[in-house]
């Protein structure tokens, strides 16, 4: 019988390195063709909130004006003032219908303060103007406020005067009007909600000989929401049927990945077993264990390819089959030495490879 040279071993670590990179590029490649050939059906909603405080300035009769209605944006004596007549207006809008919860009340707050910077308040009080109103409005992308107030200058700036004189002070005071909105935003195909909480008012410096009225609307509120729709939708049939292919591949590397990391060890020391154990009780007769491994040097090696090779060996020339387990549950040698001949068989289990010595 020809001895049977051994074959070149093959390096572990290595074929673990191109194994892993050759996973992680499969993986990135099924990522990538997946989503080119897929797309999430997205649509942007956009809300934006404006507010605006126009005025008109009504004077007491007198004989110095020939109107009794003075347009924004002009200093007015104080004293000449009867009223201001203001529109407040309030607007949201959206770019899809939304549904919307929303509430608002206009109050008048007079204060009186400690310095010229305002840091610090004397005196406040606040008076509602209208009450709150709660309302709803349903698939719109459109809600208006609009509100007509007559505000009574004389009344607070009385009221003030009044207060400096008892105490003596010379100090900033004014009236605040002020527009209190706040609403919610609400879409199924939105999962956060929209919140608004807006301020705009009109501050009326009191208590003074000539007067300039302040607009303070807060700048517009911008909201730009991606819905979260669920859609998926096949954008390209070729992109997707690529990633099919880097899947199956994946998954065909990650199967060569854990058989060489050895997941399933406890099934191929089973199966090596139970090789074992078959051999040992239908051969008993001709098997002799060994305690010592046989010192090989003197003999010229003959490996044998399975066992009922060095059957037939043993058939042959009759001598008995030596045994002995290298390695528990590992590594097991069956050798048969006639003159200076020495034939072997090896049984391993997974987690080691054949060894030719």
């Amino acid at each position: 019988m020809a001895a049977n040279k051994p074959k070149a071993k093959k390096n572990p670590v290595a074929k673990l390195i191109i194994v892993v990179v050759l996973l992680v590029l499969s993986l990135f490649m099924s990522i990538r063709f997946l989503v080119i050939g897929l797309s999430r059906d997205e649509t942007s909603v956009n809300v934006n909130s404006t507010s605006n405080i126009d005025y008109k300035v009504y004077l007491k009769e007198n004989t110095y004006y020939d109107t009794n209605v003075l347009e924004p944006n002009m200093k007015y004596i104080a004293s000449l003032i009867n009223y201001i007549d203001t529109n407040i207006d309030y607007k949201i809008t959206s770019t899809n219908n939304l549904d919307y919860d929303y509430s608002y009340y206009i109050d008048a707050t007079t204060k009186v303060y400690g310095d010229i910077t305002k840091t610090s308040v004397l005196f406040e009080k606040t008076d509602v103007l209208l009450e709150e109103k709660k309302l709803k409005a349903t698939k719109t992308n459109n809600v208006l406020i609009h509100e007509n107030l007559k505000i009574n200058y004389n009344e607070y700036n009385s009221l003030i005067a009044s207060f400096k004189t008892s105490f003596d002070l010379n100090s900033v005071s004014d009236v605040s009007v002020t527009l209190h909105v706040k609403a919610k935003a609400k879409d199924k195909g939105i999962s956060k909600e929209i919140s608004i909480n807006d301020t705009p008012n009109l501050v009326i410096p009191l208590t003074e000989q000539t007067i300039d009225i302040q607009l303070t609307n807060k700048p517009v509120n911008n909201f730009n929401i991606l819905k979260d729709d669920k859609n998926i939708l096949l954008k390209n049939i070729k992109y997707f049927g690529i990633f099919l292919g880097f899947m199956i591949l994946t998954i065909i590397l990650l199967l060569i990945l854990l058989k060489i990391l050895g997941l399933g060890t406890h099934s191929k020391i089973a199966e090596y077993k139970r090789k074992l154990n078959k051999i040992l009780k239908e051969y008993d007769l001709i098997i002799a264990n060994v305690e010592h491994n046989i010192d090989e040097k003197d003999y010229e090696i003959i490996n044998v390819s399975s066992f009922s090779e060095l059957k037939d060996v043993h058939d042959n020339i009759g001598n008995p089959i030596l045994f002995s387990e290298i390695k528990k549950n590992y590594k097991s040698e069956f050798i048969i030495v006639k003159d200076n001949f020495l034939y072997k068989y090896i049984l391993t289990s997974y987690m080691e490879e054949k060894t030719k010595k």
